[in-house]
């Protein structure tokens, strides 16, 4: 009849026990640090949305400087067309106006390339907040988890036992050492 393996000794379970223990407690710290860097980037998000409202602001005053810009480039189009009638008096006016128009073109282009690059800013802080926020979303209920098992183990434990649980692994595992010692003195 075939004999049943022999069961890990005990102290294999509490060197398993403790390497699990360790692991759990650097994950829990880990998630802690995550909880902390999620504050940090929440704080940044709030700060960043406050840019974001006063670049938003800026950006439709720009809009409207640009639309009344538009408005006075339509006008001095305008009146420069009725001026070619009599070119030869008003060539100093002409040209002139068409500077005034360069000058303001060039700054049209420019807040709009100032308006472009701000709204590619916003996208890009945005789709980094979106990545963060998915990945605690993601991770926060296995770090829950871990701290949840870990709570159930002492408890358990301690219903056990009778009273509040404290790991005290160096002195279980001297206590081991020395009876599984007194043990094989015995020839156990």
């Amino acid at each position: 009849m075939d004999e049943p393996p022999m069961a890990a000794p005990a102290s294999d379970y509490r060197k398993e026990f403790e390497r699990e223990r360790q692991r759990l407690t650097q994950l829990y710290d880990a998630y802690e640090l995550q909880e902390k860097e999620l504050a940090s980037l929440k704080e940044k998000l709030s700060k960043q949305e406050e840019v974001l409202t006063q670049k938003e602001g800026i950006i439709r005053s720009l809009r409207e400087v640009l639309a009344a810009r538009d408005a006075e480039n339509r006008e001095l189009h305008i009146e420069l067309t009725g001026l070619r009638t009599d070119k030869s008096a008003w060539d100093p006016r002409i040209k002139e106006l068409e500077s005034k128009l360069r000058l303001e073109q060039d700054k049209v282009g420019n807040l709009f390339k100032l308006a472009t690059d701000l709204d590619a800013e916003l996208k890009e802080a945005k789709a980094q907040i979106d990545a963060r926020d998915r990945w605690y979303k993601k991770n926060i209920l296995v770090m829950n988890n871990i701290k949840r098992a870990m709570d159930e183990h002492d408890q358990m434990i301690s219903d056990a036992t009778g009273r509040p649980y404290e790991a005290d692994l160096e002195g279980e595992l001297m206590r081991l050492k020395a009876s599984s010692g007194q043990r094989d003195k015995k020839g156990i």
